[in-house]
């Protein structure tokens, strides 16, 4: 198992928008690139059966220029009932094996 530390690596780590090929430099379509600068974690999130597995990460700057594939999420709005509707949940990363990173 490798471990990495965020708060010790916080200049390698950055996210990318809208790329849907990490392999190659010629998609039609443009990315953008941010640097992380914290994360929070959910505070109920357990590590040995990722329950709560969600974290806010917070950017060194906006993205100011969504497009047909670069878009922000949909949240409900403050007071609104949820529950019983159906939602999506998207992700990726490792659940039980490979790298692992400590944030």
């Amino acid at each position: 198992m490798v471990w990495f530390d965020f708060r010790e690596n916080a200049d390698k780590v950055f996210l990318r928008f809208g790329d849907l090929n990490n392999e190659v430099d010629t998609e039609r379509l443009h990315h953008v690139d941010r640097r992380i600068l914290d994360i929070v974690k959910h505070p109920s999130y357990v590590h040995r059966t990722y329950e709560n597995d969600l974290a806010l990460l917070r950017l060194a700057e906006p993205i100011v220029e969504y497009s047909s594939h670069i878009r922000p999420i949909c949240l409900p709005q403050q007071n609104e009932i949820v529950h019983g509707r159906k939602g999506f949940v998207t992700g990726w990363g490792t659940t039980y094996e490979g790298i692992f990173y400590d944030f």
